[in-house]
């Protein structure tokens, strides 16, 4: 089947976004861990200005800024995987395997990269990666698939009663 102009453009958009994450990602994870500390920092002093002191969970926001940040740069490669699978209509569970295969295969990447920047790797980070990855790709896939057996439930009442 011919992809349209259309399709064509929304592909190189996606897969754009998708790269600039991974390297966004990466560079991150190059960086020396006196840089890579006071990127944190700074994150930290603007959470810890915004947030107001009421919010009962502030403090484990502050304490745990840079996995936070892990689960959030992973989560939101996990919506671009998902959000490629969607528009590309190839939902099935080899397609949604092999995503998570591969977010799982750059989470220990990351991870590697950082053993290079003389940061040290850590497990806890490649699971929190994989859970933000995960997360964020297998809730909009339980999303569309309940949209689809409603759809798919009402059209065959449809057919039926037709």
């Amino acid at each position: 089947m011919e992809k349209s102009k259309k399709d064509k453009i929304f592909y190189a958009i996606i897969f754009a976004v998708i790269l600039a994450n991974l390297l966004w990602i990466f560079v991150q994870s190059s960086l020396p861990m006196e840089v890579s500390e006071a990127e944190s920092d700074k994150v930290t002093e603007v959470v810890d200005k915004v947030v107001p002191e009421e919010v009962s969970f502030k403090e484990f926001l502050l304490n745990n800024i840079r996995k936070i940040a892990h689960f959030v740069e992973f989560g939101t490669l996990g919506l671009e995987a998902f959000l490629l699978l969607w528009y590309s209509r190839r939902m099935k569970i080899s397609t949604v395997a092999c995503a998570l295969g591969l977010g799982a295969l750059v989470a220990f990447f990351d991870e590697t990269v950082q053993i290079f920047s003389k940061r040290g790797a850590a497990i806890l980070d490649v699971w929190i990666d994989i859970g933000g990855f995960a997360s964020f790709f297998l809730l909009p896939v339980a999303v569309y698939i309940l949209v689809s057996c409603i759809k798919h439930k009402n059209e065959t009442k449809n057919s039926i009663s037709a």
